[in-house]
Order: C-alpha cells, then structure tokens, then sequence
C-alpha cells in the first residue's frame, strides 16, 4: 500500500505540474519566471519546512542546475521561483527533480505532501520594458528581503491603454531617478485574463513604505493623474506580500 501511495503522488504530482500546454513562445527581451506555490497547513508548517531544507541539501550533491528563489506571505503560502529560458524549461526542472527523489525516500516524500493543503502552479512574464531599474540602485537586490505585490486585473477591453500608462510611469521614473527598481510582472500561462503585478522590494516593511512614499512624491501630480486613471481599467485588485527565505533557495555554485 505504501509503494501504491508513493507511485500515486508521484504521478499526480507530475500530472499537475506537467500539465501546461507547451505554446509558441516569441522572443521576450526581459525573465520568464516558473513558479511552485505551495500552501501548508499551519500546524504542519515546521515539518514543511523541515523537510525541504533537508530535500534541498541534495541538490549540491546531485548537480541540480535551477536557480530557486523561495518567498513565504507569513499566510503558511511559500513560493519557489525559478528563472527560465523558456516554457519548456518547467519539463527540465520535473526530470532533475524527479532524479533526486528516489535517494529522498518514499516516506520522506509522502510526509512533505501531508503537509501540503493546496497548490498550483504558474509562469510569470518580467519584460525589462515595463519595468524600471535604476543607473545606480539604492540597495543590492539580496539586501531587499522584503517584497509587496500590487496585483492588477486588467479590463480586457483597457489592456493596451493600459500598457501605454504602464511606460508613461517608467519614464517619470526614470526622469526623477527614483533609486530603487519597480518591476512589472505580466501573469502568463496558469493565471486567467489580464494580470499585471507591480513588485516592488525593500529591507523591510517600514523602508519599503518611506521608499513608497518618496517614488510618489516624485512622480508628483502628473505620475498620480496616470496612476488614478490605470485603477479606473481595473476589474479587481490585490496584494501581497512576501518575505525572502534563504535556507528555502538554492543557488548553484556554477
């Protein structure tokens, strides 16, 4: 029964992730991101945890090529990221996975997957036109652990005007030097309609809000007119937010 059940969350597990149509990918001058998102059960939260670091300390030893960014939302929901060449890289990441699981055992498998309440899985589009990245940063990207998400649900019907909107801020931006990045995410395959996310970073909650805060001074009466006129092309909106959690990456040493 035990090997029954490991064969069955192998193969649903590879169902779920795997079942994405592979599309005709155009040329994309920014980062594709494929991201696992994985929400625990909070009184399971330390045997998830447990049992990834303990599954990642595999990957050195077993030449695991995937850079993987991991952020919780503080809500028991943690999110790997990995950055891609393209969609069909997600294949890749299942077979180098799927090698290192066999030498993880069978009963250290089905208790990650205990602890597991819901999942799913998505790519995410960062073309470097939509977003701004500043001569001379304030900050070195892995000194900002923190991360807000403000998550926009696009009209479809605005979608291109709000595009426009989109570069008209990045050149405010630009123009005032604001000195910490702004990116623009777009939801790709595993995310309905038009979504937009705006990801922005900071050492924390409270340098993030004064960074906040100064961008729109900034961008003054002219950057606030734009932005106003963006919400009016919402059909919903949200947020998140996120903190980076080290010993949840992994970073190849090549």
């Amino acid at each position: 029964m035990k090997r029954f059940s490991f064969i069955f969350i192998i193969a649903v597990l590879l169902a779920t992730l795997g079942n994405i149509d592979t599309i005709a990918q155009e040329e994309n001058n920014g980062q594709l991101w494929f991201c696992w998102e994985a929400t625990v059960h909070p009184e399971m939260q330390s045997q998830f945890i447990d049992l990834q670091v303990d599954f990642h300390s595999k990957f050195k030893e077993n030449g695991f090529p995937y850079t993987m960014y991991t952020w919780t939302d503080g809500q028991f929901g943690y999110y790997f990221f990995y950055p891609v060449d393209s969609y069909d890289d997600k294949n890749e990441i299942y077979n180098a996975l799927w090698d290192i699981v066999p030498q993880w055992w069978e009963e250290n498998f089905n208790r990650m997957w205990e602890t597991v309440s819901s999942h799913r899985t998505y790519f995410l589009q960062a073309p470097s036109e939509f977003s701004y990245i500043p001569d001379q940063p304030r900050l070195d990207v892995m000194d900002m652990p923190y991360a807000f998400w403000d998550i926009l649900y696009v009209k479809p019907e605005k979608e291109m005007e709000f595009v426009e909107l989109i570069k008209k801020l990045r050149i405010i931006q630009q123009d005032q030097k604001f000195d910490d990045p702004v990116q623009m995410l777009i939801g790709d395959i595993g995310y309905e309609g038009s979504v937009y996310i705006g990801a922005l970073k900071g050492k924390d909650v409270v340098d993030f809000r004064l960074q906040n805060q100064k961008m729109w001074e900034l961008m003054g009466d002219e950057g606030a007119a734009i932005f106003q006129k963006m919400m009016s092309m919402l059909r919903k909106r949200e947020s998140k937010q996120f903190w980076y959690s080290e010993k949840l990456s992994y970073i190849p040493e090549n």
